[in-house]
């Protein structure tokens, strides 16, 4: 449990987390980590150690270090398998934690006490941005999650170890984790409960939260599913050069009153742009694959020809590229004797493009049976 001034609640909580401990049947120890608090924190937590009969242990830092710090360090300081995390100020139902931590014994790698977005303990000035955050964040993911940063959870203490390297010192350490496990087929499951109105002052920031909240989501989803990510990005560059495409024919069209096949610069720049993203995206998605634990790897009815043999893939890809850029170079020199165009060299450095990414990813594919 971190605190971070918490003089209001954080006896009340230790004083419910005792009395849980008393009625389970496994061992519990309870770790504060006294996040450099200013206030009474420090004195309460002193007066919570007086009643004796269950393990708590208090660590303090020497500053404000963040949450995320905070509960690294208690969890690095944990003496057992199974991790639970909650917070200081009586916002969670502390009483749901032996449901939590059945779900883990049971075979979760983590179980989440889930809030209600419609929840009247929500600010409703942040309702909506969590909405939209967590929309995208469950079509990254592929899932529908209730509660994303819930700070009421079980979890494998050998997920978090996993993980620990990616996980940030601040309030998105929940977050991260959470897209961690989902994005690598770990299993997660969820609980609901009732979320209460917070003793002491919020820590929350909610437009540089939101922002931060954004970018991580992005980011993780980065580091385990790029094309989640890749994918809708090429969508646009395609959706944009099919706009253009209809333009420049609308126009030779109403011009000439007949219709002229007609492919334009812009056109043809936006549709390679969206390709290049589709070759990065894989490129990532394979260096995902190479590194990823063979037990989350794709199995190999579920991957199409491009993984099993990028070098051939992108190799005769290049060449399609090539011998349409050679079309366009005959095109303008003994047909029309002008000087290469925009779209002819273009189509070139494309066909380099895809040369260089067959050997860039047959690299990474050797790379990966060499793990």
């Amino acid at each position: 449990m971190p605190a971070f001034n918490e003089e209001r609640g954080i006896r009340a909580v230790v004083g419910e987390l005792r009395e849980i401990a008393r009625t389970v049947n496994y061992p519990f120890e309870i770790i504060i980590v006294d996040d450099g608090s200013t206030d009474r924190t420090p004195a309460e937590i002193e007066a919570a150690r007086k009643d004796d009969g269950v393990n708590l242990r208090v660590i303090r830092n020497d500053q404000n270090r963040g949450y995320g710090y905070s509960l690294k360090r208690g969890i690095r300081e944990s003496s057992h398998q199974i991790i639970v995390i909650t917070d200081g100020d009586g916002t969670y139902p502390n009483s749901k934690i032996p449901e939590l931590v059945q779900k883990v014994i049971a075979g979760a790698a983590m179980a989440v006490g889930a809030r209600s977005l419609l929840s009247s303990s929500v600010p409703l000035s942040r309702k909506p941005a969590k909405w939209m955050l967590n929309m995208l964040a469950n079509f990254l993911a592929g899932r529908r999650v209730p509660d994303y940063n819930s700070g009421l959870r079980a979890m494998r203490y050998d997920l978090v170890e996993q993980f620990e390297p990616i996980l940030p010192d601040g309030f998105s350490f929940t977050t991260t984790i959470m897209l961690s496990a989902l994005t690598n087929g770990y299993q997660v499951d969820f609980v609901p409960i009732e979320y209460a109105v917070r003793k002491g002052v919020s820590k929350i920031r909610p437009i540089r939260d939101t922002a931060n909240f954004f970018n991580l989501i992005v980011r993780t989803v980065l580091y385990f599913r790029p094309l989640k990510v890749f994918i809708p990005l090429a969508g646009i560059f395609y959706f944009s050069a099919l706009s253009s495409m209809v333009r420049d024919h609308w126009q030779k069209y109403t011009e000439k009153n007949a219709f002229e096949p007609v492919l334009g610069d812009v056109t043809l720049l936006l549709f390679l742009a969206g390709l290049n993203l589709l070759v990065v995206g894989f490129l990532a998605d394979l260096a995902c694959e190479a590194f990823r634990p063979p037990s989350l790897q794709k199995t190999r009815s579920s991957r199409v020809f491009l993984y099993e043999n990028p070098l051939g893939s992108l190799t005769l890809i290049a060449f399609v590229f090539l011998f349409i850029a050679f079309g366009l170079h005959f095109w303008d020199k003994v047909i029309h004797d002008r000087t290469l165009r925009l779209k002819t060299l273009t189509t070139y450095v494309t066909a380099l493009q895809m040369m260089s990414a067959g050997l860039l990813a047959d690299l990474l594919k050797r790379r990966g049976r060499l793990r």
